[in-house]
């Protein structure tokens, strides 16, 4: 629903269900970063009424990213000491 939602460009919609998408998925879920952007899109035209949560959606998207640098680093280091991994005779 809140993907739909986003899709719509309904973020005044996804703005005031804010607290209840946060209660029913969890402030943690990865699927809250689409509320977070509906705020900062609103923020974006001067239309939120939530800076406190244009500066929590900053939070998570730097969290969000560092997961990803995270996540490719590893993936990265592995196939680097697994010289099979690129079929390198050494």
């Amino acid at each position: 629903m809140l993907k739909e939602l986003y899709e719509k460009n309904a973020d005044d919609v996804i703005s005031a269900g804010f607290d209840k998408f946060a209660a029913v998925l969890g402030a943690d879920d990865d699927m809250m970063a689409i509320a977070f952007m509906s705020e900062i899109n609103l923020g974006m035209n001067n239309q939120s009424r939530h800076p406190d949560r244009i500066r929590d959606a900053m939070i998570t998207t730097r969290r969000l990213c560092a997961l990803v640098l995270i996540g490719i680093s590893a993936l990265v280091l592995a196939a680097c000491n697994d010289d099979e991994a690129f079929d390198i005779q050494t």
